[in-house]
């Protein structure tokens, strides 16, 4: 626990600490916002409590397989207090009016979602280039997993916007008129986040129709190869069935180099064929 000073007192706690729970009911924390506090599955929102406000915030990362991982830092605000929950650690932060330890905190979370949103948009860039290169299922699958990573930010990123907007209007005399303007500040950053991520995910959206034209264009592109082999191929296999059946010919087929004659009739037909098909634009 910090010290008390006449700038304001900042706490900080785990969940699962026993002094936690004893100072909350000391300074009338409602049960509820007590419970949110142990559990972290909680959107991020704002709260208005008796002599104080409830925020949770998001804490997130990108891990190597594009899945966002979050966890929740919950404040509760004060006339001359701030206290942190959370699992994992937090830098310090200079001692200031509690209203205004608020906003740095804010502000620094929001700042921490920027690289997360700059390795996303390396990871589409590569997308890109293997959509073009190699569009296989593991391509899909990844534009797919980002595409949902992309709708679990976007839906942080609105909340804590949400949250922002609500400190700027000051609805609370627990945030000082003077300090509306940082909050608003923030909500601008966060206006930028969230039209960096739609613009992401249009992107993804867009490799998706390129995905499947690349494998259109592959599957017709098999399509046509084996239509000009067959269609190569088919005048060999009438000349040879015509001439190989049990039936009797005209003496000359008796004549040890007919053989030769029927495979130059083969090579002549399927030259004059290939000529054709590279005049017509099939090759």
């Amino acid at each position: 626990m910090a010290p008390e000073t006449s700038a304001g007192l900042w706490v900080d706690f785990a969940p699962s600490d026993a002094a936690f729970e004893d100072f909350g009911i000391a300074h009338g924390f409602h049960p509820l916002h007590l419970e949110d506090c142990r559990t972290d599955v909680q959107q991020a929102k704002v709260e208005l409590g008796d002599g104080y406000v409830f925020v949770v915030l998001k804490l997130i990362s990108l891990d190597s397989d594009d899945q966002l991982s979050s966890t929740d830092l919950d404040l509760f605000l004060g006339p001359d207090f701030l206290v942190t929950v959370h699992k994992h650690a937090i830098p310090p932060f200079a001692r200031a009016n509690s209203d205004e330890m608020l906003y740095r905190v804010l502000d620094a979370v929001v700042d921490s979602y920027l690289p997360v949103l700059d390795a996303v948009e390396d990871r589409v860039d590569l997308l890109e280039n293997l959509v073009i290169r190699r569009p296989d299922q593991k391509v899909l699958e990844r534009i797919a997993d980002l595409l949902t990573t992309l709708l679990d930010l976007r839906r942080i990123l609105a909340n804590t916007r949400r949250i922002a907007m609500w400190l700027q209007r000051g609805d609370t005399p627990l945030i000082r008129e003077e300090l509306q303007q940082f909050f608003r500040d923030v909500h601008d950053h966060l206006d930028r986040d969230l039209s960096n991520a739609a613009g992401e995910r249009e992107r993804l959206k867009g490799l998706l129709d390129i995905y499947h034209s690349s494998l259109a264009s592959r599957n017709n592109e098999a399509t046509r190869i084996l239509t000009v082999m067959g269609t190569v191929s088919l005048p060999a296999v009438v000349i040879a069935s015509f001439f190989g059946m049990s039936l009797q010919y005209p003496g000359w087929m008796k004549w040890p180099g007919a053989i030769f004659v029927v495979i130059g009739i083969i090579v002549s037909v399927t030259a004059g064929l290939l000529i054709y098909l590279k005049k017509r634009g099939y090759l």
